[in-house]
């Protein structure tokens, strides 16, 4: 059980922001959850990004004080990113006992480009089906926070909306939000879209210029009756959007059908674009909300996800 085992959680996540979803994972039993990389200036960020990418040493001038003690956990577990296979590799050759090392890909390989490594220092984990068969990793599904509540807030919107487009990268999603964004407008449903992008095609209410702050993004959502998922036609995976919307008893709206396999799908609290009738969807969204068990969201909660690293290493 994940109650004998502790966990490292490495994020590349800037610690002068308020890390909510970090802080709720760190009251969990036995896991210690952290930014890795110092805060530095722009100038110090280029000449860190070559020195963790050249193969020189030293790399831990970088790091937070996570890297002090590194034998007092049996797992390590970095989200995947252009640097965790060098610091997966460091902190292997820093130890002098046998820990887990996991490079979790929280993100589809065709989006983030990130490097893929084989390794044998450590193990490569992902949260989305299709990369794991095709690069033959460990599969391990998405993960939420039972604690990561919204605050109760007045609501002003019926569906909201925080996207990205990647610098341009993502143009399909763009032509999505878009689309979804005029739908909303022709059955005359409300919607609040925070979408960062310098596409000029978009109405100056959905393009932005600045990202939200966590606390931002958890507020707006707090303000909407459904909480909008978009991801790119060819890649069907399951984003963190419906466990956050549906354990804070917001309704779901996506363009994947493959949420319909999901242990927590049901008619009443999801609505899948392209496959229901878009008539339909104003009611969708103003009909209550239909109670979801325990069971169901427990699968994919953040001590399930540990635990199942442990089955696979014990098989």
């Amino acid at each position: 059980m994940t109650k004998d085992k502790k966990f490292l959680l490495l994020f590349f996540n800037d610690p002068r922001n308020k890390n909510i979803f970090l802080d709720h994972l760190n009251q969990e039993e036995n896991v210690q959850a952290v930014c890795v990389l110092k805060p530095v200036n722009v100038i110090l960020r280029i000449i860190r990004k070559i020195h963790l990418l050249s193969g020189w040493p030293g790399i831990e001038i970088w790091f937070l004080p996570w890297k002090k003690d590194l034998a007092a956990y049996d797992y390590i577990v970095s989200i995947a990113s252009p640097y965790s296979p060098r610091i997966l590799d460091w902190i292997s050759k820093k130890l002098n006992k046998k820990v887990g090392l996991i490079n979790y890909y929280w993100d589809s390989m065709e989006v983030s480009a990130y490097p893929f490594v084989n390794s044998d220092k450590f193990q490569n984990w992902t949260f989305f089906k299709e990369d794991s068969l095709k690069y033959k990793m460990r599969y391990n599904p998405q993960f939420y926070i039972e604690k990561n509540l919204l605050s109760q807030e007045e609501i002003k919107y019926d569906v909201t909306y925080v996207g990205a487009d990647r610098q341009g990268k993502l143009k399909k999603r763009t032509a999505l939000v878009l689309e979804t964004y005029d739908l909303l407008g022709k059955y005359k449903i409300s919607s609040y879209f925070h979408y960062l992008s310098k596409n000029p095609s978009l109405p100056k209410e959905i393009q932005k210029d600045f990202l939200l702050t966590e606390e931002e993004y958890y507020r707006i959502s707090a303000q909407g009756r459904a909480v909008l998922e978009l991801i790119e036609p060819n890649i069907p995976w399951v984003t963190l959007r419906p466990l956050f919307a549906l354990s804070n008893q917001k309704k779901v709206i996506t363009n994947n059908p493959r949420i319909a396999d999901e242990k927590y799908y049901s008619k009443e609290n999801i609505f899948i674009l392209g496959q229901d009738k878009p008539e339909d969807l104003a009611a969708f969204i103003r009909s209550d909300f239909s109670p979801i068990s325990a069971e169901k969201l427990s699968y994919y909660n953040a001590t399930a996800w540990l635990q199942r690293f442990l089955e696979k290493e014990e098989k």
